[in-house]
C-alpha cells in the first residue's frame, strides 16, 4: 500500500485540542500519508504549534493564511495536497489508529470514488451519539444524495467521515469542487452534495473512525449567533436547490422541503420577533411566492401561512 494519503486540518484557535488531532494521525497505522494543517490566521499559538509539529515529522506541512474562514482553509488544503486519496479532519476531532488503512484496503478493493466510513460523537469523554452505515458498495449516487437531504445526520451528511480518490474529483489540474465561500453554516453539507452528484460509486464501510468532541465552547450561544445561522441555514438551502439543477426530479422534491422550511421559519421568526430574520426571509418568500404557491408538494397550510406573512409584512403588521 504505497499510495499517497492527504490529510488536510483547517486550524484556527484550537491550542488546547490540537496536539491529540494531529498525533491521532501521525501514530496512523498506514504511515504513507501528508499532513497539511491550513493555519486560518489563529492568534492563540496555534499557528506557531503547527509549525513545531513541522519541525518534528517530515510528514506535516503547514499553510499560513489571514483569517478566511474555514471554506477557504479547505481549499487551500485542496490546492497545495498531493494524494491520491483526500480526507478532512477538524482540528478539535481525531481519527482511529486504523482508520486510513483499513479506508485505504476497502477503497482500493471496491474500486470506489469515496469511502464513507462511521462516526461517534464524545462529550466529556463520554459517547453520546453514533452513526454507522452497512457494509456495501453503492452504484447508485443520486440515491445517497437523497437520503442525505431526507435524513441530514445519514452517511454524516456533511461530516469528514468521508476518503475521497483525488482522480475522480479533477478537471484543469485541479480538484473540483471547491467550498463555496459565500456560505458559512452547514456548508460542508452542501459541499458533500456537489461532490456526490460528480461520483460514481460509494463504499460504506461499517466501522467507527471519526471521533467528533464536542465542546462548551465551540459555538457562541448568543440570540445573534443562533438568528446568523438560521440564515446562514437558508443560504445553504438554497445553494444545494441550484446544485441539484443536472437531477431535476431530486430538485423538484427538494424545492417542495426548501420552501415549506423557509415559511414555517419565517412564521417562527415572527414568533420569536427576530426582526432582522424576518426580513432577510421575507425577502426569500417574496422571491420564491410565485414557484412556492405552483408547487404539488407544499401543502395548502404552508401556502396560506406564506400568503398571510407576505400580507403582513406589506401592510407593516410584522
Amino acid at each position: 500500500m504505497d499510495d499517497l494519503i492527504s490529510v488536510i486540518v483547517p486550524v484556527f484557535n484550537t491550542a488546547p485540542y490540537l496536539k491529540r488531532c494531529v498525533d491521532s494521525i501521525l501514530r496512523q497505522s498506514y504511515q504513507d500519508f501528508e499532513l497539511l494543517l491550513i493555519d486560518d490566521g489563529s492568534t492563540d499559538g496555534s499557528g506557531e504549534m503547527c509549525d513545531d509539529f513541522a519541525q518534528q515529522n517530515h510528514r506535516v506541512k503547514v499553510f499560513h493564511q489571514d483569517n478566511s474562514g474555514v471554506c477557504a482553509a479547505r481549499n487551500m488544503g485542496l490546492e497545495n495536497m498531493g494524494g491520491t486519496y483526500f480526507l478532512f479532519l477538524d482540528s478539535d476531532d481525531t481519527l482511529d489508529t486504523n482508520a486510513l488503512k483499513l479506508c485505504h484496503e476497502r477503497i482500493v478493493r471496491d474500486n470506489s470514488d469515496v469511502v464513507i466510513f462511521g462516526w461517534q460523537q464524545i462529550k466529556n469523554d463520554q459517547i453520546i451519539e453514533t452513526g454507522v452505515y452497512g457494509d456495501e458498495r453503492i452504484n447508485d449516487s443520486i440515491r445517497v444524495v437523497r437520503e442525505i437531504l431526507e435524513d441530514r445526520h445519514i452517511y454524516g451528511g456533511g461530516y469528514p467521515n468521508k476518503r475521497w480518490r483525488t482522480d475522480a474529483f479533477i478537471e484543469n489540474g485541479q480538484v473540483v469542487p471547491r467550498f463555496n465561500l459565500k456560505l458559512f453554516y452547514v456548508e460542508d453539507m452542501e459541499w458533500v452534495v456537489r461532490m456526490m452528484l460528480v461520483v460514481k460509486n460509494i463504499s460504506l464501510l461499517n466501522e467507527i473512525f471519526y471521533n467528533y468532541h464536542l465542546r462548551d465552547d465551540s459555538a457562541s450561544r448568543s440570540n445573534e449567533a443562533h438568528e446568523r445561522r438560521l440564515v446562514g441555514y437558508h443560504d445553504t438551502m438554497k445553494e444545494i436547490v441550484n446544485d441539484l439543477s443536472r437531477v431535476p426530479d431530486v430538485q423538484d422534491w427538494f424545492c417542495g422541503v426548501y420552501y415549506s422550511e423557509l415559511i414555517n421559519s419565517t412564521l417562527d421568526a415572527v414568533i420569536k420577533r427576530q426582526k432582522d430574520v424576518v426580513q432577510k426571509l421575507i425577502e426569500r418568500l417574496n422571491c420564491e411566492k410565485k414557484a412556492i404557491m405552483c408547487h404539488s408538494e407544499v401543502s395548502q397550510k404552508c401556502k396560506v401561512r406564506c400568503v398571510v406573512l407576505l400580507i403582513a409584512h406589506a401592510v407593516r403588521r410584522i
